[in-house]
C-alpha cells in the first residue's frame, strides 16, 4: 500500500426530506480507501507513516480508549508496513473486545493506565516516566528502539497536512463540509484546506467545549470558517436519544452497503495480505471512517451563519 490515496468517490444520499427541501447532501466515501486503514484515520497517517519508516528501529506509541478506531488503524498500519507499536489504553482494568483483539493480532501490544494518569498523556515528563516503566515491562519491545511519540487520534502537525487534503477530494462545489469531532484535529485541518467560502461545521462527540475551542486555537484553524454543534453530544460519548436510535437504522443500512465494496479494494493495496485472512475477515467494525459529509449551494437560502463569531445559535434541523 503506497502513501498516496486512490481516486475518492463522492455519494449523494437521496434521501426524500433532504430533497424535498432543496438542499443537496454527499458523502466523501473515503471509508473505501482501504478496509483498515480508512477514511481520516488513514489521512492522519499518511505523512506520519514516512516519518517513522525514516528509522527502521522506529517503535509507535500511541493512545486511545478501549473502542479507538485510531489503534485499530496505527495496528493495522503497523503489520502493513513493518513497524512494531504499544497502545496505551484508557482504563487501568484490562478489557477485552473486537477493536482491542484486533489490534493485538495486528502485533499491537496493548497497556493500559488509569483515566487519572491518561489526562496526562501529552505532559513530556509523563512520556518519559511512561517509556521508562514500558522498558522494564517489555524489554524486548524497547531495546534499541528509537521512540515515535503519536498522540490519541493521531493528532499533529503531519496528521492536519493530510486532512487539509480533504477539501481538495471534494470534486464538486460546496457551501458546507460536516464531520464528527473527537480531538478536533480533523476539523482543523479540513478548515485549513477549504476555499474562503466554505464553512466547516464540526459535531462534537464529547461534551467539551472549551476543549474543542481549545484545539482549534492551537491548530491555528481560521476561527471564521467554522461552526462547532454542541447539541448533539446528548449528555456524554456515544449517548443518543429516541430520535438518533431510530435512524440508526438508516445508518446501518448504508454502513452495510458498503463493507462488500471497502473489503473488495483491499487487493489494490500491496501489503494488506500481510494482515492476515482471519484478520481480514473479522467484522471489527462497519466502517472507521469518521463520515465526512458535503452540502451543496442549495444550503445558502436556507441558513444563515453568525457573521461574528462563526458560531451558529441553533442547529440547522430544516428537512431532516
Amino acid at each position: 500500500m503506497s502513501e498516496s490515496v486512490p481516486t475518492t468517490i463522492i455519494q449523494e444520499i437521496r434521501y426524500p426530506p433532504i430533497i424535498n427541501s432543496g438542499v443537496q447532501l454527499f458523502v466523501l466515501r473515503d471509508d473505501l480507501i482501504h478496509p483498515f486503514l480508512n477514511g481520516n484515520k488513514w489521512r492522519k497517517l499518511k505523512y506520519n507513516i514516512p516519518l517513522i519508516k525514516e528509522n527502521h528501529s522506529t517503535l509507535v506509541i500511541t493512545f486511545g480508549g478501549a473502542w479507538s478506531n485510531h489503534l485499530v488503524a496505527t495496528a493495522a498500519a503497523g503489520k502493513m508496513y513493518g513497524f512494531p507499536s504499544i497502545g496505551i489504553v484508557r482504563g487501568d482494568e484490562a478489557v477485552s473486545n473486537d477493536a482491542l483483539q484486533f489490534a493485538q493480532e495486528c502485533g499491537m501490544t496493548l497497556h493500559f493506565i488509569s483515566r487519572e494518569k491518561y489526562r496526562e498523556r501529552n505532559i513530556p515528563e509523563f512520556q518519559w516516566q511512561l517509556e521508562k516503566e514500558l522498558r522494564q515491562i517489555h524489554p524486548e519491545l524497547l531495546e534499541e528502539k528509537f521512540v515515535y511519540w503519536l498522540p490519541e487520534g493521531g493528532a499533529n502537525q503531519a496528521a492536519l497536512k493530510g486532512c487539509e487534503e480533504i477539501p481538495l477530494a471534494i470534486s464538486i462545489d460546496s457551501n458546507f463540509i460536516c464531520c464528527a469531532c473527537g480531538t478536533g484535529s480533523t476539523l482543523a485541518g479540513i478548515a485549513r484546506g477549504m476555499k474562503k467560502h466554505q464553512v466547516a461545521i464540526g459535531i462534537p462527540v464529547l461534551n467539551a467545549e472549551t476543549y474543542f475551542n481549545e484545539s482549534l486555537i492551537h491548530w491555528e484553524a481560521p476561527l471564521s470558517q467554522i461552526e462547532l454543534h454542541h447539541q448533539f453530544t446528548f449528555g456524554g460519548y456515544a449517548k443518543k436519544n429516541k430520535f438518533l436510535s431510530l435512524s440508526g437504522s438508516f445508518s446501518f443500512a448504508f454502513a452495510t452497503s458498503s463493507r462488500a465494496s471497502t473489503t473488495s479494494l483491499g487487493s489494490q493495496f500491496p501489503g494488506t495480505e500481510k494482515l492476515g485472512t482471519s484478520i481480514r475477515e473479522k467484522q471489527v467494525s462497519t466502517s472507521f471512517a469518521v463520515p465526512i459529509l458535503v452540502i451543496s449551494p442549495a444550503m445558502k437560502t436556507t441558513y444563515e451563519r453568525s457573521s461574528t463569531t462563526g458560531a451558529a445559535p441553533a442547529p440547522f434541523t430544516r428537512g431532516v
